[in-house]
Parts: structure tokens; sequence; C-alpha cells
């Protein structure tokens, strides 16, 4: 096993960022959405503000709801006349263009539907609305003693965005590290007949079938309204890290991801190595404060040599030191 310094630490902290963003740096994402025509000709942008056909994503309208009211009247209004919905949130992360309704579709940003609601510490649950940003949601939990089991690397995505995308961590202990696998309701507005006023809500709970594929829906079952999650009390994770031959990680991995909770592989193939990060969680009380300084609102690629030039200089310098 390797023994790794500080300054090997902190490379490998530094390629993980590397080979994680596509060797990007960090900037400030566009806004998800700007209209010109007092909200008509809308263009969505992505955290790259471009798109995988390098083409413009369009919407012919757009709304900004700031309650469950208004986002049934958006989803009722483009019903009625046949439009295209979609929903986005403050920031948009997708390379596919899933997100564009077209040129005369509806484009609604949840940006202002952003309420977080109190803590449940009975339930152990938070609900929040569709739009709100999941480090807000990380945080009101953490101010009552709770944490979310499970989160992505990054905590600029929306509630709504990051379970009806599949969004996950890593590791497979307990219920895996899909955030999707920690909502216990939500409410959605769906499209509903003349008689009902074309949008309706409906509530989804654990008991229901329809939750399982709401939970991953890619916003094809209707616009997230409020989102209420399962909490468990407050926890640090401790982290080591270790760098091994590849040699027996076909057979290793799955038993690594279900012993560490959190537990990470990168494998660098092109240097039979793999790095296993073990993660897991602790109590409060265990000595360490360790802080992740990674504050990002999105990355840009940069160009490819320079790119190709970090990375292998920093796979060269900490892969070769014994």
């Amino acid at each position: 096993m390797m023994s790794l310094s500080l300054s090997h630490l902190l490379l490998l902290f530094y390629f993980t960022l590397v080979s994680k963003s596509a060797c990007g740096i960090a900037v400030p994402s566009p806004p998800s959405v700007e209209c010109k025509n007092h909200g008509k000709t809308c263009r969505i942008y992505n955290f790259q503000g471009y798109w995988e056909d390098r083409k413009d994503c369009e919407a012919g309208y757009a709304a900004w709801p700031k309650s469950e009211a208004e986002v049934v009247h958006a989803v009722a209004a483009a019903v009625k006349i046949k439009q295209k919905i979609r929903v986005v949130s403050g920031l948009a992360h997708a390379l596919p263009k899933l997100v564009c309704p077209g040129r005369e579709g509806l484009i609604i940003n949840t940006q202002n539907y952003a309420s977080v609601f109190p803590v449940n510490k009975t339930a152990m649950t938070i609900t929040v609305q569709g739009g709100t940003m999941m480090r807000d949601v990380m945080e009101e939990a953490a101010n009552q003693g709770f944490a979310v089991p499970a989160m992505i690397y990054w905590n600029g995505v929306s509630a709504a965005g990051v379970i009806s995308t599949g969004a996950h961590g890593s590791g497979l202990a307990g219920k895996g590290s899909g955030v999707y696998e920690y909502v216990v309701s939500m409410r959605l507005v769906v499209p509903a007949s003349p008689s009902e006023g074309y949008a309706k809500v409906i509530t989804l709970t654990e008991e229901d079938e329809d939750m399982k594929a709401a939970r991953i829906s890619l916003g094809t079952l209707g616009a997230i309204s409020e989102i209420t999650f399962a909490l468990q009390p407050m926890f640090k994770r401790s982290v080591s890290i270790s760098v091994e031959n590849d040699t027996d990680l076909e057979t290793e991995a799955e038993r690594f991801l279900r012993t560490y909770e959190f537990g990470d592989i990168e494998w660098v193939p092109s240097h039979g190595k793999a790095v296993y990060m073990k993660k897991y969680g602790v109590p409060v009380d265990v000595p360490g404060n360790g802080e992740n300084a990674l504050v990002t609102r999105g990355f840009r690629v940069i160009d490819i040599e320079t790119a190709a030039y970090h990375y292998e200089l920093i796979l060269y310098y900490f892969l070769t030191v014994e």
C-alpha cells in the first residue's frame, strides 16, 4: 500500500477534481433562462453555455412562479392550448436538450419557487419546494442537527432536478447513493381534464406504486412542486485514501462499495492503478474537523491540450511515488 504525504493528497484531490470536471475551471454559470419581448422568445442555457449539438435551446414563453398556485396556473394555461412544457431551476446542468420545449413551448423556471419548510424532527423529514438548491436543504437540516443521507458531489443543484435525473453519490450500502431513494413523498402538478381546470395537484407517498416512476421521471410526469426527504441524525465522514494495483478491481469493487457507504474508486487503467477513497459516516463527537472546501457553480471545458497536459502531469507525479 502506498503512503501518501499531504502534498500527494492535495495532488490527488486536484486529480479527482480535474478528472470529474473534464479538466475544467470554475466560472459563474449563465442564467438558465433569458427572454425578450416580455417573457416571449426565450433561450435556455446549461452550465456550460452551450448544448451538445451546439444549437440554441429555445422556448416561446417562460413563467417564473413563486407559489404552487402559480405553477398550477402556468401548467393549466399551457395544457389548454396544447403547448409543450418543460421545467428548469435557476441552474441547468444537462447536456442533452431534454429541457427544450421548442419555439412554441413553455419553460417554467423554478428559481423563485425555492422555499424550505421547517424540519419535522419527530418524523426526521424535511419538505422543500422543487426549485430549492440542495445546499439550502442541507444547511437547514444541519441547523436542526440532521443530515441528508446521500448527496451528489456538488450541492448547486435543485431538489427536483437531483431526483428526477437520478443523480447520485457513490457507494452501495443501505438504500444506495441515489438521492431519490430518500424521497418519502412528493407533490406534482399534472395535466387534467377541462372540468378540473386543465391542471391539478397530486400527492404521492412511498406506498404508491407510481412513486417509483415519479422519483426519476426526467420531468415527464408533471412539474414537481414539493419534495419530502428522509433525514438522519447529523454525522461526520471519515476519509482515508490508498492507491492499489488494479489486478483485482473487478472482484474488489462491489465488496469495497458495500463496505464503505460513501466509498469512491478512481480507476487509472493506463497506469494499472486504482485509487480507493474509504469514506463512511461516524458520530459527530469523533475527533477531527476536516472541511470540504470545494465551492463551485459549474465548470467549462478548457482547451484539450491544456487538459491533457494537466492530466498526464498529475498522474505521473503521484502514481509513480512509492
